[in-house]
């Protein structure tokens, strides 16, 4: 089980590869119908070991009737993996260490993916450059998992934002939004 368990991640990082490079090459990505739950629940299995290691307890509200959305699957689930570890990463000296994954459908056009974390948040100076090649909060980190998440988002008509949580059930932590163009609204408007 776990031998096949890393053969499916090797293939499923080989093609993030491939489709990154599809990506940087300007060239259209492959989009077609997804469901959200699917793609949170293929990083929620990556993760899991991490997950149950550093003990974070991860809570999703994703409803049923959440229309599908039209992404390169591949690319949409490495910009997860991406918040999801980063979230992790955040919370390395919390004493609640809980991830909060959240979607909704805003307006029948959109529909909002919120990955929120109990780490410390992100302090106005730094969301302000979060974004920006080679900028990052990590002692080791390298500064370019963020701005190609956002690149990826933006090529797919998409966006991806860090947003600030006063309030939030979690504590201070950090809020990252990703939308995407729900499948009926890309049908309507093509046709």
């Amino acid at each position: 089980k776990a031998m096949n368990a890393t053969a499916a991640n090797a293939l499923l990082a080989g093609d993030i590869v491939k489709r990154l490079r599809r990506v940087t090459a300007h060239r259209q990505p492959q989009t077609q119908p997804a469901s959200v739950a699917v793609l949170v629940n293929n990083v929620l299995a990556l993760l899991e070991h991490r997950l149950r290691a550093d003990a974070i307890e991860v809570k999703v509200h994703i409803p049923e009737s959440l229309p599908q959305v039209m992404v390169d699957s591949v690319l949409v689930t490495q910009v997860i993996l991406n918040l999801v570890h980063n979230a992790a990463d955040a919370m390395a000296d919390a004493t609640v260490r809980r991830i909060r994954i959240d979607a909704a459908c805003v307006s029948g056009r959109q529909v909002r993916l919120s990955i929120a974390d109990t780490g410390p948040g992100v302090t106005p100076h730094n969301a302000s450059r979060i974004f920006d090649p080679y900028f990052s909060t990590k002692e080791q980190g390298m500064g370019i998992g963020l701005t190609i998440s956002r690149s990826i988002m933006e090529a797919l008509g998409g966006s991806l934002e860090c947003v600030q949580a006063p309030g939030q059930d979690l504590g201070p932590g950090a809020i990252f939004v990703i939308e995407l163009s729900a499948k009926e609204h890309v049908e309507h408007s093509s046709a």
